[in-house]
């Protein structure tokens, strides 16, 4: 029974076997052998050939259109190069046999647990002695030989394990011959050796050695989930039959790292999309690979499972979300310097007590369809709670999860969404799937916006800032300031009214106005009037009662 090995794919970080035949036609002549000679008696002896020696004997390398003893003109089979090695044998038929046969033996490095085929051109020598004769070539695989420096004369015959092959090579012509052998724990070398009966000058011709993991019937196959932002679920869909199966899976996921279960998870650095390559090992010890592409698709719809941000994270890449994203509150998610596209009706919840941080980045949805919008940022807060100083919402405000959350917003763009940034919940088009509530109504209110040199365009509603302080027990009634802030933004609305008309609210508004036909700058604002309970930033009316 074949011993399967689970340590190769992962130690070696990586997920093909190795290439184990670096010079399988005999063309790396080395020194001390020179290069263009007829023959080399004892080229493999002498460590002339790389990664291959002599096990047993002197094995010879033989020129194309040449033959050892010169009885007759032979050439390499199709593609051999110009050199090719014989392997001489004779045995006795005394008992015990005494052997004088060759062997070559090629230092390799194998995948415990995989079956290997190996493959050969062979033939014997045009020798009228030995017409009526047949070599049997025996190929396996071992460890521990040396080199056969000048080994001659009676010696004890070879011996091969168990799961050695042997075919019988009695053609006079080049043929490719097929040997399918196992590799276990600790081997490293493959052996070719000859044996043949009652004759005398017995040659065996070899050529074009080729070492390959064998080919699995089996097809592999898999599907990837999408679970988290440019997270995946990847789950193994591998056929099987009434005898086979595969026992070990290698997940090469195209961005350097690898995985070693049947079904493993995986985030990748961004959004791109990546070649990921599922190999496989079967019963047998042979493997199939498949590969597919993987791209975060959340540019249709949005899922109704939300996706959480449980410890503080910092975005550097672009990333694609098709879940309601939720900052939970104590945690902090700072996009720097990306792009985040967020399928259509999704949004982006800020919890009490957390903080979302957009720093010269584009918050958008990825969809080219005009009529898409993702949802926008909301935030929530404590309507028990006196907002904070400007100075706290700049150095990490909030500091407690009972604090007020913030979407500090610094030379960002919010586009393509239905409502840019909120401190109210409003409907979300049937994906409204997020809720926390705090008790009394109200208890949410007094989220905070915090945006400087940022840009709202595009959007079906810029901002919706909700009354601060709501109108409910134990609201505050001092320092009751609202610390949401616009500072030198360009907010473009299709609705929007002109300047003149616009009581500023409940927010302070330091901008430069682009509406989406005229320019008015406004820079800094007039003279603030006594900030209204609530507003619509980009409507320009006022609505004292709005909850």
């Amino acid at each position: 029974m074949l011993l399967l090995m689970f340590s190769y794919w992962s130690a070696s970080g990586q997920c093909d076997s190795p290439t184990t035949v670096s010079d399988g036609s005999f063309e790396s002549i080395q020194s001390p052998c020179t290069p263009g000679q007829n023959q080399y008696t004892e080229a493999f002896n002498d460590g002339c050939m790389g990664d291959w020696f002599a096990g047993k004997g002197t094995p010879t390398l033989v020129k194309s259109g040449f033959a050892s003893d010169n009885s007759g003109v032979i050439n390499t089979p199709s593609g051999g190069g110009s050199y090719y090695a014989e392997i001489y044998s004779n045995t006795t038929s005394q008992t015990p046999s005494v052997c004088k046969h060759e062997a070559l033996v090629l230092d390799l490095t194998l995948d415990p647990g995989c079956s290997y085929d190996i493959t050969l051109w062979s033939r014997i020598v045009d020798h009228p002695i030995i017409t009526s004769e047949s070599s049997e070539l025996t190929v396996y695989f071992t460890s521990g030989l040396t080199n056969a420096v000048g080994a001659t004369g009676p010696q004890n015959c070879l011996s091969a394990p168990m799961d050695a092959e042997t075919q019988t090579i009695n053609s006079f012509t080049w043929a490719q011959y097929s040997f399918n052998i196992p590799a276990e724990a600790g081997d490293d070398q493959l052996v070719i050796f000859a044996t043949s009966t009652n004759s005398t000058n017995f040659r065996t011709l070899i050529d074009l050695v080729t070492v390959e993991v064998c080919e699995s019937d089996l097809n592999p196959g898999f599907v990837a989930n999408e679970t988290g932002v440019n997270t995946y679920q990847f789950n193994d869909l591998t056929s099987t039959t009434a005898t086979n199966s595969a026992v070990e899976w290698c997940w090469d996921f195209g961005d350097g790292t690898y995985a070693y279960t049947q079904n493993p998870v995986h985030t990748f650095p961004d959004s791109q999309p990546y070649t990921v390559c599922l190999t496989i090992k079967d019963e047998n010890g042979c493997t199939a690979k498949h590969c597919q592409s993987v791209e975060a698709q959340p540019l249709c719809d949005c899922l109704d499972d939300p996706l959480e941000v449980n410890a503080d994270q910092a975005w550097a890449s672009d990333q694609a979300v098709n879940h309601n994203l939720i900052v939970k509150a104590g945690n902090t998610l700072t996009l720097n310097s990306m792009t985040l596209n967020m399928a259509p009706d999704c949004k982006i919840y800020v919890e009490r007590g957390a903080r979302l941080e957009a720093l010269a980045s584009t918050l958008t949805t990825g969809s080219t369809l005009p009529d898409k919008y993702w949802s926008g940022i909301e935030v929530w807060g404590n309507g028990l709670l006196s907002h904070p100083t400007v100075g706290d919402i700049t150095s990490g405000y909030p500091f407690t999860t009972a604090q007020h959350g913030v979407a500090y917003l610094v030379e960002a763009t919010i586009s393509k969404a239905k409502y840019g940034a909120l401190t109210d919940n409003i409907a979300n088009s049937g994906h409204e799937t997020y809720w926390q509530p705090y008790g009394t109504w109200g208890n949410h209110f007094g989220g905070i916006v915090f945006a400087v040199r940022s840009t709202f365009t595009d959007n079906l509603r810029a901002a919706h800032i909700a009354a601060f302080p709501a109108n409910l027990p134990g609201a505050p009634t001092t320092n009751i300031g609202n610390r949401s802030r616009f500072v030198a933004c360009v907010v473009q609305d299709p609705l929007m009214s002109a300047p003149a008309a616009f009581p500023y609210g409940a927010v302070r508004l330091y901008l430069s106005i682009k509406q989406a036909s005229t320019i008015l700058m406004v820079t800094p604002c007039p003279s603030m009037m006594r900030p209204a309970r609530s507003m619509v930033v980009n409507s320009w009316t006022s609505k004292p009662g709005l909850k």
